[in-house]
């Protein structure tokens, strides 16, 4: 397999993984999915996307114009800012 073909593979997949999902409430599932499905630093590459497509969610106008608590990326105060999966 070569490197675009790889690529497209897991775009398709990240894409798939995303559409119609409720990614305030099913992250976990979602990640779940992509460590099991995906092997080495193909599955970081990827839940690095997801933690980036999660955070934009949160900054978006429509979750912080409805949000009754705390976001779901958000730390707790004594939680280090970097995480490592």
């Amino acid at each position: 397999m070569n490197t675009v073909t790889a690529m497209t593979t897991a775009a398709d997949f990240f894409c798939r993984l995303l559409v119609g999902r409720n990614v305030l409430t099913k992250r976990r599932e979602v990640e779940v999915e992509v460590r099991y499905s995906y092997r080495g630093h193909s599955q970081g590459a990827l839940i690095s996307a997801l933690n980036k497509a999660f955070e934009a969610v949160d900054q978006s106008p429509l979750v912080l114009g409805d949000a009754a608590g705390p976001l779901p990326s958000a730390k707790g105060r004594d939680a280090a800012s970097e995480t490592c999966g």
